[in-house]
């Protein structure tokens, strides 16, 4: 049935194409179409110099920031000079924690009140 129908359709119709394409038409599209296409000028990109400077900075401070967090000196008993020094250092401490409990107004009594909370 299928068979018959094609030979039909066929014979009406034809197997002829009903349109034609011009020769060479797709090999010479693409340099037809840019011919007719009017020229653009590139796009001047405007830099901004604050967004540079901003950027600049950042890299500067995070610069100077790693720099200063992995040069840290650490003082120990091992590797410092002398003795004399590492106490002069820790009594240093020692007369800001005084200073801190003379300012928030905390005696001996008060301290030792807290450390035997906990």
């Amino acid at each position: 049935m299928k068979m018959n129908e094609e030979k039909l359709i066929e014979e009406r119709f034809s197997k002829e194409m009903p349109f034609k394409v011009p020769e060479n038409y797709f090999e010479d599209f693409t340099a037809q179409m840019m011919s007719q296409l009017p020229e653009r000028k590139p796009k001047q990109s405007r830099q901004r110099p604050y967004m540079w400077v901003a950027a600049c900075f950042c890299a500067v401070a995070l610069g100077i920031g790693a720099y200063l967090h992995f040069n840290q000196k650490v003082v120990s008993p091992a590797n410092s000079s002398s003795a004399g020094q590492l106490a002069a250092e820790v009594g240093h401490e020692g007369d800001l924690l005084d200073q801190a409990a003379d300012y928030m107004m905390y005696d001996d009594h008060d301290f030792y009140a807290y450390l035997s909370e906990e």
